[in-house]
């Protein structure tokens, strides 16, 4: 192509995509341009105005993959017509291997099935059809059904077949080609339950029946389907999956005035484009559940969206090459949007989507990596939305609304690996799903949103989880504020945030009831200061400040200990790396469960004297204290170690006059304690005369 400029001539001209990707789907299998009868084939009879007809034309194997009997088989049923409790039968059929018959009768609609089969033999059929498929010969039938006087009322030909020997069906999968024409026909084979039938072979359909309603499935599944017709339909209501899977890229020409169901119609198809080809005026309020499903080379589409639809569930889910929708959308009755775009993952344009009445938005936009933008998040009803956005790339800005609805349940990682998420612009504060499940509530709700470095104020009152809430946000400085007080989990809440600094004294009381767990809460990040919680409620805190914090705090732990969590991980390594850690006030409770090194941080250098009685585990409460000067306990009557602490001679007196009389096996440990080697054996009496050992 060449561009005039002036005087200048341009004859190259590179054209770039705007998306950033490759837009051109391969197409494996595609076959541009009309459908070519292949030369073997015998012409189909032409069929006039006013007759009563069908024609297929099937292929007949010559034997060596026939496995089950039925490949060189073919079956239909059929009634000319119907007088309560009579039915009438009354056709003519060419079996096209010279094998012809006349059937005429009338009987009890239950005395007889109106079902008739034909067994082929491959050498009756004329040499000239034959062709090899797959390294087996086949040849061509012709098979022609004609009801010349009554015509036929109710005809099936897409039959799921028992085979000889045995009750298991055998789909019906040797047609090549039909033409139905039947005027008086209401029904043409429609299986409403959606029978995962296979006519992997069938390449050509012509259908004429304009009194049928229904042609749910009828070409689903045809992978070699290259062309189709339809006349016109009286009263066609439903096309649930019509060419769901089938090879067809081109939509034909339909009229769906009527319709009212089209799930699933187009599901899988090979097209490239869809622009308003069908009238969705009379669709039912779901009747667009899956329309698009799985259209692998899909990649634009045009499509108003009617006021009364209430349900757009998995409508272009999977849709792998699609870059743009468009349309006049009227979604304010919309509540369920389930996996609507899920993995769209070259999506980048949508319509401006109202989703006030959406109730459902699971994995709506999952996986759609290059969605720039989105408009306002205004969804007050919404209650469930887990991984709504999770892993939309390419999103840097997201206004919140509101999505207040206090029925709200899950919003797991609703924005869960949107990795360039960087303005989060909050209007309603209160998100506060209740959900209890694990990945319900708010876990995850900003996981891995490497970007993002402020969030504003959230109200999660009533909200019981936060779990990885904001984990690996690599850049979030300060961590927001936010009303907490009904969360009961709080792990991983910032595990991993690099970059962040500070942290508000957050209500993690859970209301004064259940067990609070602060599971890895702050690992891996840059805290400088400790918070001051309120720790009373708290069960389970493993390396909840495993990172280099420093702060005075109040501890009591008085909920740590074996009758609320057995796990000994519960306490372990609660403070370990603090780089300078302060303990003003220390509270303990019977059954105290710290078997490794809660502290675990070498700048600790004192601990209240407190009440330790009815311990039931300290052995590893100081371990790794390295800096520990004073840390005697009142009434400790459970194995305890001071191994390498820094504690001075005076220092095990206090502890040795701390320790509970009478106990029996029970040791304390002052290995590699510098101080314990030069302990006055009168000191280390005191131990022992109740009852302790003591390892130095």
């Amino acid at each position: 192509m060449s561009i005039k400029l002036g005087n200048a001539e341009i004859n190259a001209v590179s054209l770039i995509e705007p998306y950033g990707f490759d837009v051109t789907p391969k197409f494996p299998e595609r076959r541009d341009g009309a459908w070519v009868r292949p030369s073997n084939w015998p012409e189909m009879p032409v069929i006039n105005s006013g007759e009563h007809k069908a024609n297929f034309l099937i292929k007949v194997s010559s034997g060596v993959n026939d496995t089950i009997g039925l490949d060189n088989y073919f079956r239909f049923f059929a009634y000319s017509e119907q007088t309560y409790p009579y039915r009438h039968f009354d056709f003519d059929v060419d079996w096209g291997d010279g094998q012809s018959e006349r059937i005429n009768y009338r009987v009890h609609q239950y005395a007889g099935s109106g079902s008739y089969d034909h067994y082929y033999d491959f050498n009756d059929l004329d040499p000239s059809t034959q062709f090899n498929e797959g390294g087996i010969d086949y040849r061509v039938a012709l098979i022609q059904i004609e009801s010349p006087l009554s015509g036929i009322k109710d005809f099936n030909w897409r039959y799921l077949n028992n085979y000889p020997g045995g009750n298991r069906q055998y789909q019906a999968v040797n047609c090549l080609e039909f033409d139905i024409h039947l005027p008086s026909a209401v029904s043409v084979g429609v299986n409403y339950q959606g029978s995962y039938l296979s006519f992997r072979d069938l390449q050509k359909a012509k259908l004429y029946a304009p009194k049928v309603t229904r042609l749910d499935t009828y070409f689903q599944n045809t992978p070699r389907l290259r062309s189709v017709e339809f006349g016109p339909f009286d009263n066609l209501i439903s096309i649930r999956g019509l060419f769901s899977d089938c090879g067809l890229d081109y939509y034909p020409d339909i009229d769906t005035s009527n319709v009212t169901e089209i799930y699933s119609a187009f599901q899988g198809m090979k097209t490239l484009k869809y622009e308003n080809n069908y009238d969705l005026s009379n669709v039912s309020y779901n009747g667009l559940n899956s329309m698009f499903y799985g259209s692998p080379y899909l990649r634009e589409v045009h499509i108003d969206i009617p006021s009364n639809i209430t349900n757009m569930q998995r409508m272009f889910s999977n849709c792998r090459n699609l870059i743009k929708v468009s349309g006049n959308w009227d979604t304010s009755n919309v509540t369920n949007f389930y996996e609507t775009f899920y993995y769209n993952n070259k999506l980048v344009v949508t319509p401006d989507i109202d989703l006030s009445s959406a109730t459902q938005m699971y994995f709506m936009f999952y996986g759609c990596q290059n969605l720039r933008k989105f408009p306002t998040l205004n969804c007050p009803n919404l209650t469930s939305a887990r991984s709504a956005f999770n892993s939309c790339y390419k999103l840097k800005r997201i206004v919140i609304e509101d999505m207040s609805n206090p029925n709200a349940s899950d919003f797991g990682a609703f924005f869960a690996n949107c990795i360039n998420l960087r303005k989060v612009i909050i209007k309603n504060p209160r998100i506060a799903p209740t959900g209890t499940a694990g990945g319900a509530g708010m876990d995850s709700f900003f996981q891995s949103c490497r970007q993002l470095q402020k969030v504003p104020y959230i109200d999660m009152s009533g909200c019981r989880r936060a779990t990885n809430m904001f984990s690996t946000c690599e850049s979030l400085v300060d961590a927001p504020e936010m009303f907490t007080s009904t969360l009961y989990q709080f792990g991983y809440m910032f595990n991993n945030c690099t970059s962040l600094l500070t942290c508000p004294d957050y209500d993690i009381t859970c209301e004064g009831t259940g067990n609070v767990s602060l599971d890895n809460m702050f690992f891996g990040s840059q805290l400088k200061d400790i918070p001051n919680f309120d720790w009373s409620r708290v069960n389970y805190a493993y390396r909840a400040f495993y990172c280099r914090a420093s702060g005075e705090v109040s501890l009591d732990w008085s909920n740590l200990n074996y009758s609320t969590h057995t796990n000994t991980w519960a306490t372990r390594e609660i403070f370990n790396g603090s780089k300078a850690l302060h303990i003003k006030e220390f509270k303990l409770s019977p059954s105290g469960h710290f078997a490794y090194s809660p502290f675990g941080s070498a700048n600790l250098k004192s601990v209240p004297f407190v009440d330790a009685s009815n311990g039931y585990n300290y052995n590893g409460l100081f371990d790794y204290c390295t800096s520990l000067e004073r840390g005697a306990l009142s009434g400790l009557d459970s194995n305890a170690r001071y191994r390498r602490t820094s504690l001075s001679s005076g220092a095990f007196l206090d502890v040795f006059n701390g320790l509970a009389s009478g106990v029996t096996s029970k040791t304390i440990d002052l290995r590699e304690a510098p101080s314990a080697y030069i302990l006055h054996p009168d000191t280390i009496a005191i131990a022992t005369s109740k009852g302790w050992t003591v390892t130095t």
